[in-house]
């Protein structure tokens, strides 16, 4: 775990001020930034605070779930027409996913993608064999799945859902907009069979939104661009760390799959290429890129 040793008592605000780190509970973080967060209702003031334990950056007292519902209804990535860079990107990455899973679990079975959009990942799985559901916190998007022939239920808890029913779980890109990550965890730790696996998709930003934090003024695009609206800040650390915590073994982390993203080409060549290179040539000791994967194993 990290820990912020080279502060004085001074730059953390007192447990009064601040919500409990949602990975381990700690009351005690360091602030790194106060914007403006966009909810359906309009604008909320949040902190931007670091965990003095474990390191976990995460916005405290941070949207409502009825706010967080209406901003996500007018997202840009909640609707269908995207460009035909942000598809491919997507593509490449459920492609990716999706080879690790058979990798992990080349017998296949059944499998549950957590806020699962449009349901893409879901209808590739099903053309390799998978028995595929989902789950969104949407309406209009989980009937959009059900229309693809796609078992999926609308703003649907883990908790409730049959225990040892699934041999895979997927949370891409909707891990960090759940303010308790390693409650859902355990929830998705308890639904998995024995030998059961989970992949993650988080983004790999910690780092760089403290190291933008104190310019954010002066470079605010860049800040704004890192931090987007996720309510969880995952670093390969952090990531570890709340697996492990949920009841997971075997944990690999990996640097995101896609080769094309909705960035400028040479802004994506350089932080997804050196991000992949940098994976390679230092044996999975250090991992850069703009986002990660991560796998890891229910044991029996």
């Amino acid at each position: 775990m990290i820990k912020d040793r080279d502060v004085g008592e001074s730059a953390y605000l007192p447990p009064e001020h601040v919500d409990s780190c949602p990975l381990c509970s700690h009351s005690t973080a360091r602030e790194i930034a106060t914007y403006a967060y966009y909810t359906g209702e309009g604008s909320l003031s949040v902190t931007l605070v670091r965990c003095r334990q474990c390191g976990l950056l995460f916005l405290s007292r941070g949207p409502t779930a009825d706010s967080l519902r209406g901003h996500m209804e007018r997202a840009s990535y909640t609707n269908q027409e995207k460009s035909s860079s942000s598809l491919i990107a997507r593509r490449q990455l459920f492609e990716g996913i999706l080879k690790l899973a058979n990798q992990w679990k080349p017998e296949k079975g059944r499998c549950l993608d957590v806020g699962c959009g449009h349901g893409d990942l879901l209808s590739l799985a099903r053309e390799q064999g998978w028995d595929v559901y989902g789950t969104e916190i949407l309406e209009r998007l989980c009937h959009q799945v059900q229309a693809r022939g796609i078992a999926c239920v609308c703003n649907a808890s883990l908790e409730g859902l049959p225990q040892q029913s699934f041999d895979c779980l997927t949370f891409i890109d909707s891990l960090y907009y759940m303010p308790e990550p390693l409650g859902e965890l355990r929830h998705a730790y308890r639904l998995l069979r024995d030998g059961g696996i989970v992949i993650l998709r988080v983004t790999n930003r910690a780092a760089w939104a403290t190291i933008l934090a104190p310019v954010r003024h002066v470079f605010p695009s860049p800040f704004r661009r890192i931090v987007g609206d996720a309510l969880v800040h995952f670093s390969p650390i952090t990531t570890r760390a709340i697996l492990l915590q949920a009841g997971f073994s075997r944990v690999q982390l990996l640097p995101d799959p896609r080769r094309r993203n909705s960035w400028p080409p040479s802004l994506t060549l350089i932080a997804y290429g050196l991000g992949r290179i940098t994976w390679h040539i230092t044996n999975g000791r250090i991992l850069i890129s703009p986002g990660l994967v991560a796998i890891a194993r229910r044991d029996g």
